[in-house]
């Protein structure tokens, strides 16, 4: 990993996750539905003080590694997990929806403050986003936006935070059939558009998809390792760890480091 900041501008073309990378307004989604997960789990099934803590780490893995994908499928691997620990067979896609449930009502708050001119969007994003993607936008670098949350929700929230104008390359959520939806093929298609070799992309994000595959590619991973409550310019260790373990090929607390 590169010990000074990379120089961005030798790359024709960008890839950028959506939460956690660029947006904050889903700030805290892992603890919702962590919280959830072992709410559901420990509901069902007994476990000793110990047992109980391995399962929380081992949940607190999943959720990372599923990061990028529709949050469905971590909801799948929840209902999963109740079953291999003794407990019964539950419907994934209601606790899916009790997961956006509780998400949304987080969520709606934030929006609602935004629209209604309470707070700038930008309080609400990675600190440094809008300056770093105008900088990547004056040096012509192709870009594109691909998130695993649902599509409209995306579409919405990048029009809320003025993000529209930056992605030539498109914006991309999950669609409702999330079983026909890979991160992977997006950035691929984004790369046959616009005639990107993967020595040519760099991406962004702050998940195990999206940085594992620009890394494998031969493209450059940026782990977005942000503090998303703090925003204080500090490292999430953790976070750190884990992008590092999937590829990373450096890290940043934030985008103004770049700037």
């Amino acid at each position: 990993m590169p010990d000074s900041i990379p120089d961005f501008s030798r790359f024709r073309g960008a890839v950028f996750d959506f939460d956690g990378t660029v947006s904050l307004l889903t700030e805290g989604w892992q603890d919702v539905m962590q919280n959830l997960f072992e709410e559901t789990l420990f509901k069902f099934v007994p476990f000793s003080g110990e047992e109980a803590e391995a399962e929380r780490k081992n949940i607190s893995r999943f959720i990372f590694e599923m990061t990028g994908k529709p949050s469905v499928f971590q909801c799948i691997r929840m209902a999963e997990e109740v079953v291999n620990c003794g407990g019964p067979k539950l419907d994934s896609q209601a606790l899916h929806e009790e997961f956006s449930r509780r998400l949304g009502n987080r969520i709606e708050e934030r929006e609602k403050a935004i629209q209604a001119g309470k707070i700038s969007g930008d309080e609400h994003m990675v600190p440094g986003a809008r300056a770093f993607l105008e900088r990547m936008k004056s040096w012509g670098l192709s870009m594109m936006l691909v998130s695993g949350t649902e599509d409209p929700i995306v579409q919405r929230q990048c029009r809320l935070l003025g993000l529209n104008d930056f992605f030539d390359g498109g914006i991309f959520g999950s669609p409702t059939d999330v079983h026909h939806f890979s991160k992977q093929a997006v950035i691929q298609q984004f790369m046959d558009q616009f005639g990107l070799k993967p020595s040519e992309v760099v991406g962004f994000g702050d998940g195990f998809v999206e940085t594992r595959f620009v890394h494998e590619i031969g493209g450059f991973a940026v782990g977005m390792a942000t503090r998303e409550h703090e925003r204080d310019g500090q490292i999430n260790e953790w976070k750190r760890d884990q992008l590092l373990s999937v590829g990373a090929d450096f890290i940043a607390p934030d985008f103004e480091v770049f700037l």
